[in-house]
């Protein structure tokens, strides 16, 4: 942001957490719910309690939320790292 920001480039690093809906994650939770013996929809109700928006992000939400930062509101934002998670406790 600081070598670019004088040109007008504007640097924000978008850091979600697991995206649900992407084959990697689903791969994961459904091999993860094997080895608990649990049907994948409980181990997903589980796995979203760790959030306190009671989600994780999905892939479009994530991308609406970088469509946003290229408007020029969004540009307020700069030179940032921005977890975009709905607050994933673990990380907080």
């Amino acid at each position: 942001a600081t070598e670019f920001g004088r040109s007008g480039i504007r640097v924000t690093c978008l850091n979600p957490t697991a995206l649900i809906g992407t084959r990697t994650i689903d791969e994961t939770n459904a091999l993860n719910a094997k080895t608990a013996r649990i049907p994948e929809e409980v181990f997903r109700e589980q796995l979203s309690q760790g959030y306190i928006m009671g989600k994780s992000p999905s892939v479009g939400e994530i991308g609406k939320f970088a469509a946003f930062l290229a408007t020029e509101v969004g540009g307020l934002l700069n030179s940032h790292v921005v977890d975009v998670d709905f607050g994933a406790q673990g990380v907080i």
